[in-house]
């Protein structure tokens, strides 16, 4: 048997896992919808560390074999749009989003998460707006399609105190966006299909 480097190993394992799913490497028929279907690629969310750069961080991305990832810089700011365009260039990896979730401490468990995460909590809310309101702005010079962040624990009660200010929060980040032509994407979990169907409906952001 042959040694396997990482980069083997990341597509052996991407095409077992689209066999484990479809049953066939093979297509068998042609789409009947005119929409282009693409094929599943594995990614990661690489991180730009105090200090680092985007060069190196896309050039581990390329190392592992992985085709594309989401970027999350510790300490964003549009000086940094040429250095990624040039690192995606070199590297031939796909930026398909800016991942945002500073200022503060971020807690991702069920106790101190509705308090530490997001745009909910009042503390950093502000703070929270503008960087995602800046990553945006960035996403949107670099042609980098979406934002990517954790709203926070949007309240199950729509009477609930914290609530209309945590909707006019994400109302805001979601019209800024829109007005920068980039998508806006939110991890979920943990609210009900209710909560996120009135939060879309209140912020109108479109569900997928």
């Amino acid at each position: 048997m042959g040694i396997f480097t990482r980069r083997t190993f990341v597509q052996l394992a991407s095409a077992s896992c689209l066999v484990s799913t479809t049953g066939s490497l093979e297509v068998t028929a042609q789409p009947k919808s005119n929409i282009p279907l693409h094929a599943p690629h594995l990614g990661t969310v690489a991180k730009v560390k105090p200090g680092g750069t985007a060069d190196a961080t896309l050039k581990r991305v390329h190392d592992l074999g992985l085709p594309t990832c989401q970027i999350f810089f510790e300490d964003l700011n549009l000086q940094e749009v040429t250095p990624l365009l040039e690192a995606v260039k070199k590297y031939d990896v796909k930026v398909s989003a800016i991942s945002e979730h500073n200022p503060g401490r971020r807690i991702f468990d069920f106790y101190q998460g509705p308090l530490t995460i997001g745009v909910i909590p009042p503390e950093t809310r502000r703070a929270r707006i503008d960087a995602l309101k800046l990553a945006a702005d960035f996403a949107h010079a670099c042609g980098i399609p979406a934002v990517h962040t954790h709203l926070g624990f949007i309240p199950e009660d729509p009477n609930a105190p914290i609530y209309p200010g945590a909707i006019s929060a994400i109302k805001e980040v979601a019209q800024h966006c829109k007005d920068q032509g980039v998508m806006l994407l939110c991890e979920t979990g943990e609210e009900t299909p209710i909560t996120m169907l009135r939060m879309s409906s209140s912020t109108s952001i479109q569900r997928t």
